[in-house]
């Protein structure tokens, strides 16, 4: 990553951040706008445009999101710049079907499950009968334990602790009409060979992004100006000549063997 501050010819700051998926430019709108962001169209918090961010695209032709800053940040927007075939694919982001109607994801220290009740029922995920909204269920979420038992308590009380580190335990979401979303807690043996896996795949993709050719900034105009400033500056300098003053004293010899 680098980070550079960089002000123009006219005083203008802005801040270019290069990523390895790309880029994140912060500044005023002049600024970005002499770069090829944002021109012939509003901003955000103007009249007619979002309040928080806009969508356009850079002069490369690369996607970018244009966001108001907040008010303690020191520039006004951010435009971020996603470079293609630089975006990382976390592992656990694919889906895969695991049964009929059924959809698994390995994430970490949970293994997700998505289906209908039906599909999940027959897949030996969830007993029938214990999904949100059911008879006796909580409305959105529901904790089965490890041992398959549901927490005590009065049923909408807050589980969110209860089960979390032990192998097995699970909780259903309900994510629209008859559509679920389990997660299943794995063991801590399992998990931390997942970590230790996903930490190798995004060091391979560093390194593949690296070595991959960048795409040329688009601030190489005001960069350009910004270089040549000092040579500007140089050739406003005028050296003045003044005639030295006679002295009768100075064109004396100084007495002693070692006058010439």
């Amino acid at each position: 990553m680098a980070i550079e501050i960089l002000r123009s010819a006219e005083g203008l700051e802005y801040e270019y951040c290069e990523y390895l998926w790309g880029d994140v430019i912060s500044g005023n709108k002049d600024v970005l706008q002499r770069m090829g962001i944002g021109i012939g169209i509003g901003f955000p918090g103007e009249p007619g445009c979002n309040k928080r961010q806009v969508s356009t695209i850079d002069p490369r032709g690369f996607p970018c999101t244009i966001k108001l800053c907040r008010e303690w940040q020191r520039f006004q927007y951010e435009a971020f710049i996603d470079h293609p075939g630089r975006h990382y694919q976390y592992p656990a982001e694919e889906w895969h079907e695991a049964s009929p109607g059924v959809r698994r994801q390995a994430n970490g220290a949970v293994d997700y499950f998505k289906g209908s009740a039906e599909a999940l029922t027959a897949a030996g995920i969830v007993p029938a009968g214990m999904f949100p909204g059911m008879p006796g269920m909580r409305s959105v979420r529901v904790t089965i334990l490890a041992d398959g038992t549901l927490p005590a308590g009065h049923r909408n009380a807050s589980h969110n602790e209860l089960g979390r580190a032990c192998e097995g335990a699970k909780f259903i979401d309900r994510k629209g009409r008859n559509s679920y979303e389990v997660g299943v807690w794995v063991s801590d043996e399992l998990a931390d060979r997942r970590d230790a896996a996903s930490r190798l795949h995004r060091q391979a993709w560093e390194a593949r992004m690296a070595a991959m050719p960048r795409a040329q900034r688009i601030d190489l105009n005001i960069r350009s100006e910004i270089n040549e400033q000092p040579s500007r500056k140089r050739a406003k300098l005028c050296l003045v000549w003044s005639r030295p003053k006679f002295v009768p004293e100075f064109n004396v010899l100084p007495p002693g063997p070692f006058a010439r």
